[in-house]
């Protein structure tokens, strides 16, 4: 009897507004798939735990789902973004995908910006826009980033960096109502203290406003 080897690892499993399932991970199985190194899985399961596909992205050297997001109030669209390894030359890239299984497009960096988005990272607005709280790939900075939607205007709109490091932007929230967008994470302070933060922006990028505390002193500032 032949014996197959194969591996699969999931760490995101985000669900839509009915009850529907995005896995998201990666999978290693050079018997079954003839795959012969990581590559990312996504897999979607309807509600009841129905299986309806699953989605191999052999592309580049992408290792794995690193965030998924639905597009907010649809249950039609799905954003993912692409995690490499850090010695690879592979764009930051996010894709576009149907709850059918048709990829949409692909959403590339156009500033050379690289990096690693975490899972609760990344926002896909009821507009159509990316929003992202990532690591950028060599400096260890908070950074947001937003990229455009439609296929003619896949641009990066904004691209922020908190200025002391290391530091790491790990999730993104908005208020639909009033076009404001939340970015949590961890900022060092100019005095070398970390803080646990919140970076209020604007949809063109403008910061409005950071709520830090630190873990040494106390207090917002």
């Amino acid at each position: 009897m032949q014996n197959f080897k194969y591996l699969f690892t999931f760490s995101l499993l985000p669900c839509d507004n009915t009850g529907n399932t995005v896995i998201g991970g990666s999978t290693f199985d050079n018997d079954v798939s003839l795959l012969m190194n990581q590559k990312p899985l996504i897999v979607y399961v309807k509600k009841g735990g129905e299986f309806k596909w699953s989605f191999i992205i052999n592309i580049l050297s992408y290792i794995s789902i690193s965030a998924i997001s639905f597009k907010d109030g649809s249950t039609s669209t799905i954003a993912f973004s692409l995690e490499s390894l850090v010695s690879s030359t592979d764009p930051l890239n996010v894709m576009l995908i149907s709850s059918s299984g048709i990829t949409a497009y692909i959403f590339t960096s156009t500033s050379g910006i690289k990096g690693y988005i975490p899972s609760s990272g990344l926002k896909f607005e009821s507009s159509g826009n990316f929003y992202l709280a990532m690591h950028p790939e060599s400096t260890n900075q908070f950074s947001i980033l937003k990229f455009g939607s439609t296929a003619s205007n896949k641009n990066t709109v904004f691209y922020w960096k908190w200025n002391q490091m290391p530091s790491y932007a790990n999730v993104v929230a908005n208020d639909d109502y009033a076009s404001i967008y939340y970015f949590g994470g961890i900022l060092i302070d100019n005095g070398g203290n970390v803080c646990t933060a919140i970076v209020i922006a604007l949809f063109d990028g403008s910061i409005q406003q950071i709520l830090a505390i630190s873990s040494l002193l106390g207090g917002w500032f």
